[in-house]
């Protein structure tokens, strides 16, 4: 014990003094900006937030954060993080409480939105209640007169990454006939009688989510209807 008091001095030692040494160097004169990518991801992010989908998709709480902090910097690993699943150039990394669904691609993504979708099939009775398209990604909002709800989006591929929480939801995958590969996450919404789904699919420039409380059936029939905006 006496040894590892001493090693404990000599390290908060060592650490205070470089701290020290690095703040003295710093010109607290100079302006220090973000870069424009950091910039774009906030823009993103606090968009992202004022949208009525994000409690559906982003219920993990921050517990999970402080976890996954912990299990990094001790090299615990509970968390297991190996790509569990590939859909596509879809990875599906399963952790504890949450996936985590990015893009892995030799090829260049795309970073902007040139060519915009649409769903044809939209059901009898839904009304769009909000459109906005911005910097690589739109977004479309349809509500019933029934709590019904539809919520399109539209992404660039570059930096794409959805995360699910999985203590509410369970994950499956449909294959078309065309060989296209849809992800789907059935949502505990706490109704007994219905449930939330969600499905990501891409073609070759852009990727797509459906979040709604359709059934999983006429999800996949509402993702089959995606057709280019004339």
């Amino acid at each position: 014990m006496k040894n590892c008091s001493v090693l404990a001095e000599a390290l908060q030692e060592v650490v205070e003094q470089n701290i020290f040494e690095y703040i003295q160097q710093i010109d607290m004169d100079e302006e220090y900006i973000f870069s424009p990518k950091f910039e774009k991801k906030m823009q993103k992010l606090i968009a992202s937030r004022k949208k009525s989908y994000f409690n559906l998709v982003c219920t993990t709480s921050r517990k999970i954060a402080c976890i996954m902090v912990a299990c990094t910097v001790l090299g615990i690993g509970t968390l297991n993080a190996d790509a569990l699943g590939q859909f596509c150039d879809f990875i599906v990394r399963h952790f504890a409480f949450h996936d985590e669904i990015i893009l892995e691609s030799s090829s260049d993504l795309t970073t902007t939105i040139e060519k915009e979708y649409v769903l044809g099939n939209i059901p009898k009775g839904f009304v769009l209640k909000d459109y906005q398209k911005e910097d690589g990604s739109i977004y479309y909002s349809y509500k019933d007169s029934k709590n019904g709800f539809i919520i399109f989006f539209q992404h660039s591929k570059d930096n794409y990454i959805c995360r699910f929480d999985t203590t509410r939801s369970t994950q499956s995958e449909f294959i078309d006939d065309d060989g296209t590969k849809y992800l789907i996450y059935t949502i505990d919404s706490g109704k007994t009688d219905n449930a939330d789904h969600a499905v990501i699919w891409q073609n070759e420039e852009y990727v797509f989510e459906i979040y709604s409380n359709l059934s999983e059936k006429e999800m996949i029939n509402l993702s089959k209807s995606l057709t280019e905006k004339q």
